[in-house]
């Protein structure tokens, strides 16, 4: 083979991660050819390969309990999300991605950002903080392994909640972040009851410090998803028996805010966190397009994954056995901010949001734990 050639051949794929799930992936992560997404199931382009149960409304047939329904909220409810999702969310008493590495100030980033402070308002933690050990549930540093983690059980969430859980020890190499780097580097901010990422379990010791309970999901958050829950004609579906004490009783207690950058991806993974496996999750895609990708409960299934664009506004429920498939996002689509969230308008108040928003999508997904109130308070009290 000529040099040139060798120098740019790809690697062989290790057999284990040569899955039908896997060549997806990276067959939409490739940026060396044009995309193709004429196997993505687009609503707007053909919705023939879907089974529409309403208005604006899918379910499709590989995958029992999965709902889409493209644009959800519209225009403003839109904007309304994005502002909550950077301004007002990640501060305390929810916690982000940047908290173990960096004292942030109590009123948060955006402020910061919004203003464009050159002075830096996030300070390393390990100029300031003693030294410690990686906690032994860490995986060490290097390739990071394929996630695996068991479901959760209630009497695995009382052992975890009577432990000392520390998080990952501050960095010492990072280095001071003013608003609009630290903004740029936030990654994820944890809403609802916490979720412990070394653990990947949640973590009912943490709690709010002004309530001494547990940390709730911002009330407009917790809104939209009920409603999403309940505008689904779920007798039209595979799950509509069950889905009978969901629309009754959803009360979604968790969840976490993505931010992605436009190269971002999020590799497929099963959520097995929450003890009951089949209540609804919400997912809401704000910002820039991206492809979703579901397949089935089996990593290694060789039946063939379902491609979907999300654009901003739409909203995917995954309950029943589709809880337990694996899915992820391998694609943010360039240059695709729907004109309504940049900045035409000149608008002041907006600017800085149509900002971040040119180089980001923003994924907010709810669920519920599926515990009792009962068991909650337990949890909460060890």
């Amino acid at each position: 083979m000529p040099l040139s050639k060798q120098r740019f051949a790809r690697p062989p794929t290790p057999p284990d991660t040569d899955t039908t799930l896997r060549r997806s992936e990276r067959f939409y992560k490739r940026k060396d050819i044009p995309l193709d997404l004429s196997d993505a199931f687009d609503w707007l382009r053909d919705d023939s390969s879907a089974v529409k149960i309403g208005d604006k409304c899918y379910t499709f047939e590989n995958h029992p309990g999965l709902v889409y329904l493209p644009n959800y909220l519209n225009e403003h409810d839109q904007k309304r999300m994005i502002k909550l999702s950077l301004r007002d969310i990640p501060a305390p008493p929810n916690r982000n991605s940047l908290d173990a590495h960096y004292k942030i100030p109590i009123e948060g980033l955006w402020h910061h950002y919004a203003a464009s402070t050159k002075t830096d308002v996030a300070v390393p933690r390990a100029a300031t903080e003693p030294p410690r050990e990686m906690p032994s549930y860490y995986a060490p540093s290097g390739e990071r392994p394929l996630i695996n983690n068991q479901p959760s059980t209630f009497e695995a969430l009382k052992q975890i909640a009577r432990e000392h859980n520390p998080e990952i020890p501050p960095s010492p190499t990072v280095k001071p972040l003013n608003g609009e780097r630290a903004m740029y580097k936030l990654r994820w901010t944890n809403i609802g009851h916490y979720y412990h990422w070394g653990l990947k379990q949640y973590d009912f010791s943490v709690r709010d410090p002004q309530t001494a309970g547990p940390i709730a999901i911002p009330q407009p958050v917790a809104q939209v998803c009920k409603g999403a829950v309940e505008a689904i004609p779920w007798q039209r579906t595979c799950v509509a028996e069950a889905a009978e004490e969901w629309k009754k009783g959803y009360k979604p207690d968790a969840g976490i805010i993505n931010y992605y950058n436009l190269n971002d991806t999020l590799m497929a993974h099963v959520d097995r966190s929450e003890v009951t496996s089949s209540l609804p999750l919400v997912s809401i895609s704000l910002g820039h397009s991206a492809v979703f990708l579901i397949g089935d409960d089996e990593r290694e299934s060789k039946s063939p994954p379902t491609p979907i664009v999300l654009r901003s506004g739409d909203v995917v429920v995954m309950s029943g056995p589709t809880r337990r498939s694996y899915h992820g996002v391998p694609r943010i689509l360039e240059r695709s901010l729907p004109p309504h969230l940049q900045n035409e308008q000149e608008d002041d108040e907006w600017e800085p949001f149509a900002r971040y928003l040119s180089t980001a999508r923003i994924n907010v997904n709810v669920r519920q734990t599926g515990l009792s109130d009962q068991q909650i308070a337990e949890l909460v009290s060890v």
